[in-house]
């Protein structure tokens, strides 16, 4: 013998204290995750910052990350693109060196010679000189063209490894050039 209303009013009591419980729980369990996953983004807001901290000519390898393993691979990666970028940067400037000494040499032959011209007396000796001097700027110029011809070269290749560059059907542009 007992009364319904007590029943009810004791399970309503049960269910209440359940979900108060389960509240604290689910409060629990979230202050729980947002620590944990602030405790995993850690490492990778050092890495983001040791990033953006550089200097855009900073190309030593970046440290590996302290107490995430997953990062490994990425700052491997990372350092590996920037040790390529550092070759990259010395082939250019053992280019470019080797570039200006080969404009320089053949500009004090021409300079050296123009000198001696303009100390000579005699006009054949100019004509001599000048003819010289044409010989060398035609040198230096073809020079220089290998050199743009080179820049080109290499814009076109950046150019169709970013996808800017434009497909050419060659059978359709002979055919226009057939007919015209």
């Amino acid at each position: 013998g007992e009364a319904r209303a007590g029943r009810v009013g004791r399970a309503r009591c049960r269910r209440a204290v359940s979900l108060v419980r389960l509240g604290r729980r689910a409060v629990g369990a979230l202050l729980w995750g947002g620590f944990a996953v602030s405790a995993a983004r850690r490492p990778l807001e050092r890495l983001r910052t040791a990033v953006e901290e550089r200097q855009p000519d900073d190309l030593r390898p970046l440290a590996l990350v302290e107490g995430q393993h997953e990062f490994g691979p990425l700052v491997r990666s990372l350092n590996h693109f920037t040790e390529r970028l550092r070759g990259q940067f010395e082939r250019q400037a053992q280019f470019i060196a080797a570039a200006s000494h080969e404009l320089r040499t053949p500009l004090a032959a021409l300079k050296a010679r123009l000198e001696l011209g303009l100390r000579a007396e005699d006009p054949a000796t100019w004509r001599s000189t000048l003819e010289t001097a044409a010989q060398g700027t035609d040198r230096l110029t073809h020079l220089a063209n290998q050199l743009l011809s080179l820049a080109r070269i290499e814009n076109g290749a950046r150019a169709i490894a970013e996808g800017g560059a434009q497909l050419l059907d060659l059978s359709q542009l002979a055919r226009e050039l057939g007919m015209a």
